[in-house]
């Protein structure tokens, strides 16, 4: 007898498994499989209850017949049902615990007909079909979990190949926030990422917080660990996902649903879920390395192209006008100040734009200077606000050194706050680095020229530059006046003060000298106590009235007091003449001066 039945359930089973396709645990084949056992062996009723992972809570997933509902009306709860094989006299109900997987339980009720064969062979027959009836809704449910694992495969390959063919942190959300709305259409979403960028404004998308009071939220938390977190509040249930890159965490997914519909979220769902975010994260990642890379390239053809232009020979005005051109283009500030820096004083430079000429503007030069004594780095503020300033929130100001010496500053501002990203002020600072090394040269290059074509104790042009622009300007010029200056009795000066003071009579005399003349005049130490003045496009009349006026300050303002025999000539475009003669001519009027008495000025025509 005990054989017979074995063989008649195994029976039920084996049919109940052949008539159905697909193979899964839903209603229509428990329902199958009941009525056949009812039938079969002559029971009121069965039902079978399947636990609801999402609800947790057992819920009657299928009852035969259905006038037997009332025996079968038991409390969801788990702690309700026997957690082991139960038989009660009372009211003729079995209760068998069936373990389906490891997360996965269900209980077979049944309302027991005492005449039936089934029930005579009880104790016999029971153990029996308890595994039996385990081992069938462990197949149904394997097969079940392997066709929803396909599906979800299949989802998961297409939506990975969409998600990976866009390089816009936009699109990338967007793709994602249709795909799980797609799988769980009945629950509502919000994404928090970890930094700003441009989304669709229609998206759920917020900014993560991470001050004092948010610290303890759960999206931070999540966030700040990389692990997903279920939290019931509020009379909902939010699951916590983080979008995971290979680098780095980039945001966090929040599902919410209230709390009488879901209480919990599945493992299997949550493992599928963290999946899909994890894509996400990855595309992130991986569009914001693309980008990340095509600015490094667009930046370090910036830099390559600069340093090129900066490497041809210009001069200083030249190069500040590039800096500026390359600054503002790269950085879209409002105002740029360039500031240069020499005998610690600094000093504004033109290219610099309006707000810098203000007062306000040249107190914030003095601020900013200040604090880089005290930093000796690059300043950079995304709200400037809190340090005084209400116009501009935005500021850089990054020092032009070189070898440790600081040969100016640049300073951006912009209205906006956080306007600035880092990676602008990365790329400024190196545009100006590479930019500074070019200034230093020319500054280097300038100093050279300027110690080469000047004399050293009167700061006058030396006399080969002197004779080199002459000849020049003979070339191009329509006339020109050369005045030679002596100082007289100079050795007498240095045999009664020393040589020190008649070097600083050389300075007075220059001075003088300078002062009286353009800057388009070229003034020049001929030699020792011998001075000139090359006057372009002068005439010999005008030059006199020149020289006199350099011979009479020369009288009453210098110290100890010295007077110049001075000699004139001049040169026409009409007549033929060379340096040469223009020098003897004007080394001849000289002479003449002195032999005359000194201190007076003598012009000599060709």
């Amino acid at each position: 007898m005990k054989e017979q039945l074995q063989l008649e359930l195994r029976n039920i089973f084996f049919e109940v498994m052949t008539k159905v396709s697909p193979i899964c645990m839903n209603k229509e084949i428990l329902t199958d499989l009941i009525r056949e056992l009812v039938r079969h062996f002559e029971q009121h009723g069965i039902g079978i209850y399947i636990w609801n992972a999402w609800k947790e809570n057992y819920e009657l997933k299928a009852i035969y017949p259905e006038k037997e509902q009332s025996h079968f009306a038991l409390t969801y709860a788990e702690e309700k049902l026997p957690s082991k094989i139960n038989y009660s006299r009372q009211n003729n109900v079995l209760f068998l615990p069936l373990k389906v997987s490891e997360e996965h339980h269900a209980y077979f009720i049944c309302h027991v007909n005492q005449n039936s064969k089934l029930f005579s062979s009880y104790t016999s027959i029971l153990p029996t079909f308890h595994q039996d009836l385990e081992e069938f809704l462990s197949l149904l449910y394997t097969c079940q979990q392997m066709k929803l694992k396909e599906r979800r495969m299949e989802f998961a390959n297409s939506f990975s190949a969409r998600l990976y063919s866009k390089m816009n942190k936009s699109e990338i959300l967007e793709e994602f926030y249709r795909a799980i709305k797609k799988l769980y259409p009945n629950f509502s979403y919000q994404i928090f990422l970890a930094q700003d960028y441009e989304i669709n404004p229609t998206l759920p998308v917020k900014l993560l917080e991470f001050t004092n009071a948010t610290t303890e939220n759960v999206s931070t938390t999540v966030f700040l660990t990389g692990e997903a977190q279920i939290d019931k509040k509020n009379h909902k249930t939010y699951l916590y996902i983080p979008l995971k890159g290979e680098q780095g965490i980039y945001g966090v997914l929040q599902i919410v649903s209230r709390l009488e519909e879901i209480r919990s979220f599945p493992k299997y769902d949550v493992s599928f879920i963290s999946q899909i975010a994890n894509f996400t994260g990855r595309a992130i990642e991986s569009a914001a390395l693309y980008q990340s890379s095509n600015r490094l390239v667009e930046n370090l053809k910036l830099i390559n192209e600069t340093s090129h232009q900066l490497n041809s020979n210009m001069q200083l005005q030249e190069i500040l006008h590039i800096i500026r051109r390359k600054v503002m283009k790269t950085s879209h500030c409002s105002e740029i100040g360039l500031i240069k820096i020499a005998d610690d004083k600094h000093t504004l430079l033109e290219e610099s734009t309006p707000y810098f000429h203000s007062q306000a503007g040249k107190d914030l030069i003095s601020l900013l200077i200040e604090k880089n004594k005290q930093t000796q780095e690059a300043f950079f503020s995304g709200d400037f606000a809190s340090d005084g300033m209400v116009r501009f929130r935005s500021v850089m100001a990054i020092p032009m050194q070189s070898a440790n010496q600081m040969y100016g500053m640049v300073i951006l501002l912009h209205e906006e706050p956080y306007f600035f990203t880092f990676e602008s002020f990365k790329t400024v600072q190196s545009l100006i680095r590479h930019s500074t090394l070019s200034i230093f040269n020319t500054i280097l290059r300038n100093q050279l020229e300027h110690t080469v074509k000047t004399d050293y104790v009167t700061g006058l042009y030396s006399r080969n530059h002197l004779d080199h622009q002459i000849s020049e300007h003979m070339k191009v010029g329509d006339k020109g006046t050369l005045i030679f200056l002596d100082i007289d009795d100079f050795k007498q000066i240095n045999d009664q003060y020393g040589h020190h003071i008649g070097d600083d009579v050389l300075k007075q005399v220059s001075q003088i000298i300078k002062k009286h003349t353009r800057s388009s005049d070229i003034a020049a130490r001929w030699g020792g106590e011998e001075l000139a003045v090359y006057l372009p496009d002068v005439s010999i009349e005008i030059s006199m009235q020149i020289a006199e006026r350099i011979r009479d300050h020369v009288e009453q303002e210098t110290n100890p007091k010295v007077t110049v025999s001075v000699g004139v000539s001049s040169w026409e475009q009409s007549e033929v003449d060379s340096v040469s003669d223009l020098f003897i001519r004007t080394d001849q009027a000289l002479y003449e001066a002195k032999e005359k008495g000194k201190n007076c000025v003598i012009k000599k025509y060709k």
